[in-house]
């Protein structure tokens, strides 16, 4: 069976819930530790900021030097990048962020290494 490629960004972004679900039930006791599973994920050069209101959470941003996606995309120049490209790390990205601050999330991704940026950056806001 073969998958339309609307159907394999879908999935994508399925496969990036269930590893946010998978490191969010292992646990890290701080962002260091987040950051070095995410590496082991095949990322390099992850750093995350948070910005907090008090103890509500008003924006995260991650910036990565190179993604699962990207790595992909420039493995295999024939594949049409599409944009934005990154959607299984944006998907993993927002569901770590729902599932450690009970907060539904949005996320955008407002640079990408695959559109001539040197790293991915990620901002994750709580939904209006």
């Amino acid at each position: 069976m073969k998958l339309s490629f609307e159907e394999l960004e879908e999935e994508s972004e399925e496969k990036g819930e269930e590893f946010a679900e998978i490191i969010y039930r292992k646990g890290w006791d701080s962002l260091e530790e987040l950051i070095e599973t995410l590496e082991s994920l095949g990322m390099e050069g992850v750093d995350i900021e948070v910005e907090k209101e008090g103890d509500e959470v008003r924006e995260i941003v991650v910036r990565v030097d190179e993604t699962v996606t990207s790595d992909f995309y420039e493995e295999n120049p024939d594949v049409e990048v599409e944009d934005p490209a990154c959607r299984f790390e944006a998907a993993l990205f927002r569901k770590l962020a729902e599932l450690y601050y009970d907060v539904e999330m949005e996320v955008e991704e407002e640079r990408c290494r695959l559109s001539g940026d040197d790293h991915c950056e990620f901002r994750i806001r709580p939904k209006s």
